[in-house]
């Protein structure tokens, strides 16, 4: 294997810089302290793993990510950037675990195989291995985080071992007549649900701060009440030329002349690891444009002299004493390299600085605490009013609410038209019977109380339903238990269920936050 990746290696110039520090974070409010000290970052299998652990395999499902991998969007599926979220990084733990317990091993030909024929990131437009796109890779990706390309090897190993994990799991056992008409039902129940919205907005007008609540806040937050940290730069920018006609210049063409600009400032780069170089004689040989930031910036405000990118600005923070030289940044409008030049370290906030945060936050605070106060008191009198033989539109009406109709939805068909609440409204309302009452939803800050009206059920009979082609579907979701770990059987089941699982692609996800710890297998600390 490794002699396939240096045959297919060719040095070249690095394109684009994606330096992801991917840093711990903690996993929620479900944590709870494990016992084992600050530097325990998770309980995985009753054993501890140390937050340096947790952060390389965070590193690793990163790579993972930037490979265009399956086995990224199947154990981090709620990753909106495409960076991993603690979810994942634990997942990713429950998964090689169970990998290893099934005995699913890899030969030296099926890596070799899934590394030329299928890794896409490494594939031009007619889908054959291209050496220059795998350099390209393990310059971007596996040397900023310590790996080399002869390590390649495990990442490639896991993709397989996703496949014939996938494999293993997908296994189908036939449907019984039960199942098949249990199904028929769960699809075709249609609900007409109505609900009450208490708005977080209409509480926060009511709610006041005094001068002696604030000044109670800054108290107890005026340690972390401070000035963001600034910093300014010089930098060395190779910049495209400007077109006569001022049009912005077509992306073949803008292509190919920022490639030799790119290459300039790896160049650049490249000589100031060297000791005893000066930033302003290389940069200016080189042909670079010379510059300085006028201002002290943040991080969420970066310099317009660098066509204000946050890539400019995440970078110039990551900027120390000892390494203040920036990687390349290829931009839209050319290549830069930075210098650190100043920094100017947070300082405390006074009082009447912090006052507008502190009366936002308050504010916010006493909000929710009376929304959700009100939404409680209001769902015990309803279901008190419910218990005496009030309808909820009744029970409300005597409270001076009126509940608002959710339309007739099922598991397959959504409320007519776009419905505020219609997700949470569903959700709690499959949990209902006929006439009850929920207790209190969350709706991002607004609060419900939902109530299901009717359900009107049919059979497959009535439906005319093709019970052969219901089988089929039920087969494709369910897995051959006598093929799974133990543990997994019945919550995956009920996992698979609750989430909906249609497809043989996603059989896979065990490895939810919630089935994990509800076989004991993964347990955090905040």
């Amino acid at each position: 294997m490794v002699n396939t990746l240096r045959r297919w290696s060719k040095p070249i110039m690095l394109v684009i810089t994606v330096l992801v520090i991917v840093s711990f974070t903690v996993w929620g409010p479900n944590m709870r302290e494990q016992g084992h000290g600050n530097s325990t970052a998770a309980i995985l299998y009753e054993k501890p793993v140390s937050i340096e652990t947790w952060q390389r395999q965070a590193r690793r499902l990163q790579i993972f990510a930037e490979l265009g991998s399956d086995l990224f969007s199947v154990l981090d599926p709620m990753s909106r950037t495409g960076e991993p979220t603690p979810v994942g990084v634990g997942n990713l733990f429950v998964f090689e675990h169970e990998a290893n317990a099934l005995g699913i091993t890899v030969t030296a030909e099926e890596i070799e195989h899934q590394l030329l024929k299928n890794t896409v990131a490494f594939q031009d437009q007619d889908g054959n291995f291209n050496p220059q796109m795998f350099d390209f890779f393990v310059q971007r990706s596996l040397n900023p985080r310590g790996y080399s390309k002869e390590q390649i090897e495990p990442f490639i190993a896991d993709e397989v071992r996703l496949r014939k994990m996938r494999d293993i799991i997908g296994s189908t056992v036939a449907a019984t007549p039960e199942q098949v008409n249990d199904y028929i039902q769960q699809q075709h129940t249609s609900t007409e649900a109505s609900y009450l919205a208490f708005k977080h907005a209409d509480f926060r007008k009511e709610q006041k701060a005094t001068d002696e609540e604030l000044k109670k806040s800054y108290e107890e937050k005026k340690e972390f009440l401070k000035t963001p940290e600034l910093r300014k730069v010089r930098f060395a920018a190779f910049l495209l030329p400007t077109p006569p006609d001022g049009k912005p210049l077509e992306a073949k063409v803008r292509t190919e002349q920022l490639q030799p600009l790119v290459d300039k400032a790896y160049e650049l780069r490249q000589a100031l690891a060297e000791p005893n170089v000066k930033f302003d004689e290389v940069a200016t040989k080189l042909g670079a444009t010379l510059g300085e930031t006028k201002e002290f910036f943040s991080a969420e405000n970066p310099p317009a002299e660098i066509e204000g990118s946050p890539e400019v600005a995440a970078a110039t923070f990551k900027l120390t004493k000892e390494a203040p030289y920036s990687n390349h940044l290829p931009l839209q409008k050319g290549a830069y390299v930075l210098v650190l030049a100043d920094t100017k370290a947070p300082e405390p906030k006074t009082f009447e600085a912090s006052k507008a945060q502190l009366e936002n936050d308050l504010l916010d605070v006493k909000a929710d605490e009376a929304t959700r106060k009100k939404a409680t008191e209001i769902q015990t009198k309803i279901a008190e009013a419910q218990n005496a033989g009030k309808s909820f539109y009744e029970a409300a009406e005597a409270l001076g609410l009126k509940a608002q109709p959710l339309p007739l939805f099922s598991t397959k068909v959504r409320p007519f038209g776009k419905k505020e609440y219609a997700d949470e409204i569903m959700q709690a309302a499959n949990k209902l019977a006929p006439g009850k009452v929920s207790e209190m939803v969350n709706a991002g800050k607004d609060a419900l109380i939902v109530n299901v009206d009717r359900r009107f059920a049919m059979d497959a009979e009535t439906l005319g339903t093709d019970k052969t082609k219901v089988a089929a579907e039920i087969e494709e979701d369910t897995d051959d238990s006598a093929k799974l770990p133990p543990q997994f059987r019945a919550q995956f089941r009920n996992q698979a269920r609750r989430m909906g699982l249609k497809s043989r692609t996603f059989r896979i996800w065990l490895f939810d936050r919630s089935i994990a710890a509800g076989v004991g297998a993964l347990e955090n600390r905040r």
